[in-house]
């Protein structure tokens, strides 16, 4: 263990780290974010956890209690502070080594992190999009490459906790701030830089987050996999989505497309919910998502996608004829 520093210096000799260095040290240390609980929120390295620091006490900057408490939530074998004033930094590190702690400082603190992330999201990759009309079982897919075949996935839906619709929210925790939705992205696909990138088509809003500039640039620039499936595969498995939740609900997501949708389909729609005929109700939907996502697959790139026919049943064919799409793009862009 370390020795306590008589001044912040020895500190920054022997214990600051580099953002660029950060992933190494997330392995085997617990991240202990010492700014205040209100810029925590907003967005902090993913897993950190929260013990603000006494800004105006270098001597003695955390608390008995606050000491006591990051030595019992971790099994770590060592601490990470993130900050946002260098000196707090050092003299939390300074403590905890008085204590047996051992600690070590990000550089730059949550700014240097930002910047770091930032940088390592706009990295080129190799990136494969998986395009489908609503329904046809997108994020099943892209989650079963990840768990079924350990195919490197970002899965946005996930990040932003919402589905990408009028109902994306139905069921979900409330949505991450933008800040926290970009990290989550970073944290998925931190150790892909080698790997083939898997992700789901999707809009740049997905709910109230925004996919970050680099990604979506990516995305948009990235070969499309086009999964074909017939319309009452597809509907089948959105009332089996959706079906289930509120009628109160499902019209007012209902009523919140209601201008795109247009006045007359959202009066019907909202009248078949409230007789409970919630197939009929989702049938008119998804023509409506059909048209609007057929219009923005115009705007794909110039390349050709290539089509996947699926009977919504057949996921390990559909798995398998992925994987070698994958693997004859990587031999392809090596």
């Amino acid at each position: 263990m370390l020795a306590p520093a008589e001044n912040p210096s020895e500190i920054d000799e022997m214990q600051w780290i580099s953002p660029e260095n950060l992933r190494l040290h997330m392995q085997h240390s617990r991240i202990v974010d010492l700014r205040p609980t209100i810029n925590f929120r907003k967005g902090t390295i993913p897993f950190s956890m929260n013990i603000p620091a006494d800004h105006s006490n270098l001597s003695e900057p955390l608390t008995a209690a606050q000491i006591a408490r990051i030595g019992r939530n971790t099994r770590k074998e060592a601490y990470l502070l993130l900050g946002d004033q260098p000196e707090v930094q050092a003299a939390v590190a300074s403590q905890l080594a008085g204590h047996g702690l051992e600690a070590r400082c990000l550089r730059g603190g949550y700014a240097g992190f930002q910047s770091y992330r930032d940088a390592h999201l706009a990295m080129p990759r190799r990136w494969l999009r998986i395009a489908g009309l609503t329904g046809a079982g997108k994020t099943a897919i892209l989650q079963a490459l990840k768990r079924r075949a350990n195919c490197a996935v970002l899965d946005l839906e996930n990040a932003a906790q919402h589905n990408g619709s009028a109902f994306g929210a139905l069921g979900k925790s409330a949505q991450p701030s933008q800040e926290a939705f970009v990290n989550t992205i970073w944290l998925q696909i931190k150790d892909c830089d080698a790997q083939t990138l898997w992700v789901e088509d999707e809009g740049r809003m997905i709910g109230k987050t925004a996919i970050p500039t680099a990604v979506w640039n990516a995305m948009k620039a990235a070969p499309v996999v086009m999964l074909q499936v017939p319309f009452e595969v597809r509907l089948a498995r959105t009332v089996r989505m959706y079906g289930a939740f509120p009628v109160a609900e499902l019209q007012a997501a209902t009523q919140s497309m209601a201008r795109k949708l247009g006045a007359a389909p959202t009066h019907k729609v909202l009248r078949l919910l409230d007789a409970h005929h919630i197939t009929d109700a989702f049938a008119i939907l998804l023509a409506h998502y059909d048209r609007a996502y057929t219009k923005r697959m115009a705007n794909f790139k110039e390349f050709d996608a290539i089509d996947i026919h699926s009977n919504g049943e057949d996921m390990d064919a559909v798995i398998a004829q992925l994987l070698a799409i994958g693997q004859q793009f990587e031999a392809k862009n090596k």
